[in-house]
């Protein structure tokens, strides 16, 4: 119903690419809350397996926390790598757990920034990762911590706008991960 008020709203002269660019932004939208809840979800299984291992008191509890804080992009991991910390010193008798629980969210962060987000995020949402940190930087300075939190779902409906309406076409060719032009020309 909402979808067909939005419609009727604002493309009823032009229904057919209306209901593509709809349909095209749900469909990336819903792979990218996929996809982030894939990854924090990996990285709370991972994190409560090593701190179990590394011998930290209530491992489940903080894998399940730092799944949860995962959720607020750049601040939430390590948001989340606080209490562990402070566990870890309070409880061990030395420095060496709490250097390995430092070097353990250090190694997760590496890999899931460098390796898995950028490889699952990419092709879920359509966004070069120079729009990543365009949209992160822009949304941010928009509306501060909210607009950090919406940036990806807020850029993903502007890029499939910029697809759709020929006088924003530049933002597509900007933030887009597709070729800007084809390979002859570009050769």
């Amino acid at each position: 119903d909402q979808r067909n008020r939005f419609l009727q709203l604002f493309g009823s002269t032009h229904l057919h690419a209306s209901t593509e660019a709809l349909t095209d932004v749900t469909e990336r939208v819903s792979k990218y809350l996929r996809m982030q809840f894939l990854i924090n979800a990996g990285y709370g299984i991972a994190v409560g397996v090593g701190l179990w291992v590394l011998g930290v008191p209530s491992a489940l509890t903080w894998g399940v926390l730092s799944f949860s804080l995962r959720f607020l992009p750049y601040i939430g991991p390590w948001l989340s790598a606080v209490m562990p910390l402070f566990v870890s010193i309070a409880d061990s008798e030395g420095w060496t757990q709490p250097l390995l629980v430092v070097g353990w969210f250090t190694i997760l962060e590496l890999i899931v920034n460098n390796v898995a987000e950028p490889l699952l995020y990419g092709r879920s949402t359509g966004v070069s990762g120079v729009g990543v940190i365009v949209a992160a930087i822009f949304w941010t300075w928009i509306w501060g911590p909210i607009g950090l939190v919406l940036a990806m779902p807020l850029t993903v409906c502007v890029v499939v706008a910029a697809k759709y309406i020929p006088s924003l076409q530049f933002l597509s060719v900007l933030l887009g991960d597709q070729r800007p032009m084809p390979e002859e020309v570009r050769v």
